[in-house]
């Protein structure tokens, strides 16, 4: 399959006028870009940065999954998932690759109250129409996937679910939303918002102003940062999530799935010849948006050393061999996930009618884009009433306490 070139050109200059402003070129910015340009709205992308997809989207895992609890996310899941299944045909690039992998998502425990919670969650989420979902006790956890520890005791498991290249997808969706006439601006740092009469009249940025009848803000971290400067307050959360990547780990099996230890958080992928390792710190501070976020190098012994309580060797024993070889082949990337109250996306138009937002996906920004751009793009056009929308800006936040970081 194709793999084409991986960035979109950049505009001589501002236009003077554009249907939509979208601001931020990560992987939801060239989403909703694509939708609206499909829509023949005239779109101009601002991207601060050089390059497509070069903050969080860059350093996320890439999983996707259905394995949700809550009609309206699994309503917008199954919409991303159909998207993505056609998604050569939907950006008009038939032979392009995703680099998808269809692994499964394993999550396990080591506790039997949890996996007793596990048992109903699945049964709960069969009932809400997540298909191919199943729970495991131990035993038939470890012979369908042996390198389980003798300590699992359950096991949920959907073999659908998976992962896909997101910096692929970013700049699909990006050459897809050039070919219907949408434009970019790299290194257009947006500084402000004409307002009147309650309305976007134009977005300014380092780059000069474009005046314009709607604007999205999909701007990952610095969403909140920039939707203030027209003075508009959303609930979001920016925190730093890292993520260890070893190129050469020939322990890792192949073709085991996204495997989650729901006791620590821990969880791993096999990518290439190597893996992805990578842990949410559920008391991770809230912190100022950055556009170089941090990683710490201890951040390979947290996952890594036997002497760690939440090593992912306490679930998959072998992770013990890859300490025990000490590979120097190995580094660690950051980016900044942005949690709305109740780990749900903010979606369509803010205080001002005509200002969208497209952001606080709390980690699931990959796997939920399709859907979840069609459906801030809907809104802001007033396609879709508040009281359709359950991912308004606006809404009742309620946050199940059991729910995990993830």
């Amino acid at each position: 399959m194709a793999t084409p070139d991986m960035q979109v050109p950049d505009v001589d200059t501002l236009p003077e006028t554009a249907d939509l402003v979208v601001v931020g070129g990560g992987i939801l910015g060239c989403a909703t870009a694509f939708h609206a340009a499909s829509r023949g709205l005239r779109v101009i992308v601002l991207e601060h940065g050089r390059r497509l997809g070069g903050l969080t989207t860059q350093a996320a895992g890439g999983g996707h999954r259905l394995q949700f609890d809550t009609p309206d996310e699994i309503d917008l899941l199954k919409r991303s998932l159909a998207e993505w299944d056609a998604f050569g045909d939907v950006i008009g690039e038939p032979g392009i690759d995703l680099r998808r992998r269809r692994n499964g998502y394993l999550w396990v425990t080591r506790d039997p109250a949890r996996a007793e919670r596990q048992r109903r969650q699945v049964a709960q989420q069969q009932a809400l129409g997540v298909d191919g979902v199943d729970w495991l006790d131990g035993d038939e956890a470890r012979r369908a996937f042996p390198f389980l520890a003798p300590e699992v005791v359950g096991a949920r498991s959907r073999p659908a679910d998976g992962w896909l290249d997101q910096l692929v997808a970013t700049t699909g969706y990006a050459r897809a939303a050039a070919r219907r006439g949408a434009s970019f601006a790299f290194e257009a740092s947006v500084t402000g918002f004409g307002v009147a009469n309650g309305r976007v009249t134009e977005v300014q940025s380092t780059r000069g102003r474009v005046a314009c009848d709607w604007a999205v803000v999909a701007a990952g971290p610095f969403t909140g940062e920039i939707l203030k400067l027209a003075g508009v307050s959303v609930p979001l959360a920016p925190r730093i999530r890292q993520r260890l990547v070893l190129p050469d780990a020939p322990e890792v099996p192949k073709h085991a799935g996204m495997t989650i230890d729901e006791d620590t958080g821990s969880h791993w992928r096999p990518e290439a010849g190597g893996a992805y390792v990578l842990r949410p710190d559920p008391l991770a501070p809230v912190t100022h948006a950055h556009h170089d976020p941090p990683a710490t190098r201890d951040f390979y012994d947290l996952l890594l050393d036997p002497r760690s309580p939440v090593r992912v060797a306490l679930h998959a024993p072998f992770w013990a061999e890859v300490w025990a070889r000490r590979t120097q082949h190995w580094y660690v990337t950051a980016g900044q996930y942005t949690y709305s109250p109740d780990h749900k996306p903010l979606l369509g138009p803010t205080a001002i009618a005509n200002l969208g937002i497209n952001g606080g996906y709390s980690g699931h920004g990959i796997m939920a884009a399709p859907g979840g751009s069609h459906l801030a793009i809907e809104a802001l056009l007033g396609e879709v009433a508040p009281e359709q929308n359950p991912f308004r800006y606006d809404r009742e936040f309620s946050h199940d306490g059991a729910r995990g970081p993830l």
